[in-house]
């Protein structure tokens, strides 16, 4: 590696280690603030407060903060050299900008990954637990938490599929359950609800037998599941809560039920595509940073954080458009990095000249 690539390197990363401390601590100190009168009148105790912001840390860290580090560790560490005039001393010496910024853009595939595989590995887990931890410090009930479809593969071998739980009524609400023989469906069962009194009795529903092709319409019904209610409340996850993974089998099994799944194949594909977002900030600040030598970090900063907010308006735009059936999940996920990635090669085109 060249020393120019080692000084361009940790000048970034170093922007981007201050830069993802400082809006880390900034969010935590907001969040907590917005939230102390809740946990003072609920008299929450300082530990459970810790461990709150444990869990919500990484987060926050992977879906909001690390994109917005990047972008600032980018213009902060070009902007230095363009303002230092370091940036025509490396060009008077025949080294290009697209040279220069060449270790950059490789660091900043590095970081996509790496946030990827924290979201992945420690994020999903991190939300799973913070919600649960919620329920306890918020006492909210769980019905009230907004979220898409619930479901639980229990052990033996049944795919449950619930639109509502009433916690205090025991009760799950509009429910689908699907048994598996060598890979197909067996059997489908469909309710309107289900209660839970050391056992289940299930009610107004129909059990489809796809072997026999016969199905039975019932008004109650006992079901020998071996899973129960208690499993629901802290086993069951909502699709933030699922690596990609868990959530392709999740697809997988309402596909072979029959079931729509736009919603999450939306959700599937925005979640991989938003792991290049880093990567793509980062190629649409480093021709900001170029010319802060002329406009100053301040408009640098404030053209970055516009383009953060363009960026975050087109993927809400896309998703929307994507669950409303007007564009395929997979291009309304990357219509933001295709957007943004013609932006990026523009800019990249006008500073080169």
């Amino acid at each position: 590696m060249k020393i120019t690539d080692r000084y361009m390197i940790k000048g970034f990363l170093r922007m981007f280690g201050l830069s993802l401390a400082a809006i880390t601590f900034i969010y935590v100190v907001v969040d907590m603030f917005e939230k102390m009168s809740r946990f003072i009148a609920l008299k929450v105790p300082g530990s459970k407060i810790l461990l709150y912001y444990l869990y919500e840390t990484p987060v926050a860290v992977t879906r909001i903060i690390a994109p917005i580090a990047v972008l600032i560790a980018g213009i902060a560490a070009v902007g230095t050299l363009s303002r230092n005039f370091e940036l025509i001393a490396f060009k008077a010496s025949g080294i290009s900008l697209y040279r220069l910024f060449a270790p950059l853009i490789g660091v900043g595939i590095l970081l996509s990954l790496s946030i990827f595989v924290m979201d992945e590995e420690l994020s999903t887990r991190a939300a799973w637990h913070k919600r649960l931890l919620s329920e306890q410090i918020f006492r909210r009930r769980y019905e009230d938490v907004k979220r898409k479809r619930i479901y639980l593969m229990s052990e033996d071998g049944l795919f449950f599929k619930v639109d509502r739980l009433i916690p205090e009524k025991h009760t799950l609400v509009r429910l689908t359950v699907y048994k598996f023989d060598d890979g197909h469906i067996a059997t489908r069962l469909d309710a309107n609800r289900a209660e839970w009194y050391n056992k289940w009795y299930v009610y107004d529903g129909r059990l489809y037998d796809f072997d026999s092709e016969k199905f039975v319409q019932f008004a109650s019904y006992q079901p020998n599941w071996y899973v129960t209610f208690r499993s629901f409340l802290f086993e069951a996850k909502f699709l933030e809560e699922l690596r990609i993974p868990e959530l392709r089998r999740y697809i997988n099994k309402l596909r072979a039920g029959g079931e729509d799944t736009v919603d999450e194949e939306v959700e599937l594909h925005t979640r991989i595509a938003f792991s290049l977002t880093g990567f793509i900030v980062l190629l649409i600040a480093l021709p900001i940073a170029v010319n802060v030598r002329l406009s100053g970090f301040a408009w640098g900063f404030a053209f970055a954080f516009l383009m953060s907010f363009v960026y975050w308006g087109l993927t809400q735009t896309g998703k929307a458009l994507g669950k409303a059936g007007l564009l395929s999940p997979g291009l309304a996920a990357w219509l933001p990095n295709l957007v943004f990635m013609v932006i990026a090669a523009i800019l990249l085109q006008v500073v080169r000249k």
